[in-house]
């Protein structure tokens, strides 16, 4: 829901870059990402293909450094759900995940060391580079699965019809699931 939120608002923003309500939906858009990479850190393999689309679209945001500060901000005020949780475990809350009284125990819940987002499992972290490979391999095996010849074939037909109406979506797209299948397998080994 808040990846969905943030590229309605994305796309939304892309429709009306004249208007100032086109740096408020890019500023929304920033808020929920940032609210989905703190619910879930894999959200953060969608960032290549926001990067892309925000400097296709307004290359001068990253000219100026106040402009992506602005961005990063926005970006960050989705941490600020995170701020409630030194409060709920001063208060000693009966599920008080790490006990985050103290800095040390609050990185190890936000960087969720003790449950593996950005660490595998340990009998995962010794895979070989060709382990990797076919993990990455096998996504398309599950694109066939899931979808059969007749759902690729309609995948296939949307991709062209975008690459021909509308370049940069097509490509955010290709990024996003490009990092969000393949990528992602080659790093997690499951």
């Amino acid at each position: 829901l808040l990846i969905s939120a943030s590229v309605y608002f994305l796309f939304s923003w892309r429709s009306t870059l004249k208007t100032k309500d086109g740096v408020l939906k890019l500023r929304l858009s920033l808020i929920f990402l940032g609210l989905a990479v703190f619910h879930h850190h894999t959200s953060i393999l969608i960032f290549p293909a926001y990067l892309y689309f925000i400097y296709l679209n307004k290359k001068d945001y990253f000219k100026k450094k106040i402009q992506l500060l602005y961005l990063a901000a926005f970006f960050l005020l989705g941490f600020l759900p995170y701020i409630y949780i030194p409060f709920a475990a001063f208060r000693k809350t009966p599920i008080n995940w790490d006990y985050a009284v103290n800095l040390h125990n609050f990185l190890r819940l936000l960087f969720r060391l003790d449950y593996g987002t950005f660490t595998s499992s340990t009998f995962l972290t010794n895979a070989t580079l060709k382990n990797r490979l076919i993990e990455s391999v096998h996504y398309f095996f599950f694109l066939k699965a899931d979808f059969g010849y007749l759902g690729l074939f309609l995948i296939f037909l949307g991709l062209v019809y975008l690459f021909v109406k509308d370049k940069t979506l097509f490509y955010f797209i290709v990024l996003v699931e490009l990092f969000t299948g393949p990528f992602f397998l080659f790093y997690a080994v499951f």
